[in-house]
């Protein structure tokens, strides 16, 4: 695990004593699909995931939530990054609540009785407290069929130093590219200058290839609107409710925004919010953001932004995120060692259709999406332009 914690330290922050002290937490609950994904599994995800829930679960416990009810949902998900991901959203709407006296329940009991929704906040100068629904935004059946076209080409696409990235139309899965070994070592040369310019104390020897699908943005809307319009039903209708989506960026914030106006919203569901973490190269940290999007929210309105951490790239980052929105295909692997026996420290190649945090290693150029839509057969200069050959590489 000492390539993993090491990468996982520079991306995330994590340090790898936290890392360690996590997976034994992890393995403490005697729950063998939790352990094999989180504490056996060796890639960045696994490591950082861990830690995130590690925290989540300090926090819900100081809090007041029993173990027993966090092992019980642990326990009841086979699928893992669901249940994760819902107990790290709850516990950051927990630590950004001002009253130090706020109440929280899981698997809440409502007040009208009836349906149990997923989190429940209560404040003793209110008499409604806030009910949240928690829906996850996994990749669907075609976006997961596309990570494992494009893991075919991600090898063949990494260099020995620097980013490879591919820009596509999610649709056109076929005109993914694998460079040749003299495109390769021909940009080698480039990626080690342009590794250089790097802020002091970032990873100067990161290796690592992208695939960045572009045009997905409308699906993912239809799917974002069915997990609203089914977690609207389970909301009671006696309580002031919110559904909570965790936030996978396949979409623009502004988007996300404008799906507000299709929804027939009942009277007692205030809004949409949008919870998840980001994590940025060569930003060695993981910051989560939600954002409240009520329903009466005006046109000219900006929703509300909220970051966990005070950071002063807080809003630069939120920013990169949102021009870079879309999945991707991601391999990071170790430099060392021959080509092909350097160990993949992280590769979203489809297996997972959840991950427990949005990467952006390489910002997405202006314009690239008109680009990525050729028809027909590519011609090189095409190529170049639609970033599927080395000259068009966009190295940090």
């Amino acid at each position: 695990m000492d390539a993993i914690d090491h990468w996982a330290h520079l991306l995330t922050g994590e340090s790898r004593e936290r890392i360690e002290d996590s997976r034994a937490r992890i393995e403490s609950f005697g729950i063998e699909h939790l352990t094999e994904e989180l504490a056996r599994r060796e890639d960045i995800d696994a490591a950082a995931g861990g830690c995130m829930l590690a925290s989540a679960i300090e926090e819900l416990s100081k809090r007041g939530i029993p173990m027993t009810k966090i092992e019980g949902k642990l326990r009841g998900d086979p699928d893992v990054w669901p249940s994760v991901t819902e107990l790290v959203a709850a516990a950051f709407l927990a630590k950004v609540t001002i009253d130090p006296e706020a109440g929280i329940e899981l698997d809440a009991r409502s007040k009208a009785g009836g349906s149990r929704p997923d989190l429940r906040l209560t404040f003793p100068d209110l008499d409604n407290g806030a009910t949240f629904e928690f829906k996850a935004l996994s990749l669907s059946a075609g976006e997961t069929r596309f990570f494992a076209q494009a893991a075919t080409v991600l090898p063949a696409m990494c260099p020995s130093w620097g980013f490879a990235t591919q820009h596509i139309d999610i649709d056109r899965s076929g005109d993914l590219y694998a460079p040749s070994r003299a495109e390769r070592r021909a940009d080698e040369l480039q990626n080690r200058r342009a590794m250089r310019k790097l802020p002091a104390g970032a990873p100067r020897h990161i290796a690592a290839a992208v695939v960045a699908a572009h045009y997905s943005e409308q699906k993912y809307l239809e799917r974002a609107r069915d997990r609203v319009e089914e977690a609207i039903q389970q909301l009671p209708k006696g309580d002031d409710c919110w559904v909570a989506l965790w936030w996978t960026n396949g979409a623009p914030l502004g988007s996300m925004r404008q799906l507000l106006t299709t929804i027939d919203f009942p009277p007692h569901i205030l809004g949409i919010v949008l919870l998840g973490a980001v994590v940025v190269f060569p930003d060695p940290e993981i910051h989560y953001y939600h954002f409240f999007i009520p329903r009466d929210l005006s046109e000219d309105e900006r929703p509300k932004v909220v970051s966990l951490v005070d950071h002063p790239f807080a809003e630069k980052i939120l920013e990169i995120v949102e021009e870079s929105s879309g999945v991707r295909p991601t391999l990071i692997v170790h430099p060392e060692g021959t080509r092909q026996r350097r160990q993949r420290v992280l590769f979203r190649d489809g297996q997972r259709r959840l991950f427990p945090f949005n990467l952006v290693l390489d910002r997405d150029p202006p314009g690239i999406r008109e680009a990525a839509a050729f028809e027909g057969d590519p011609s090189e200069e095409e190529r170049v332009a639609r970033g599927v050959v080395p000259d068009a590489r966009r190295i940090h």
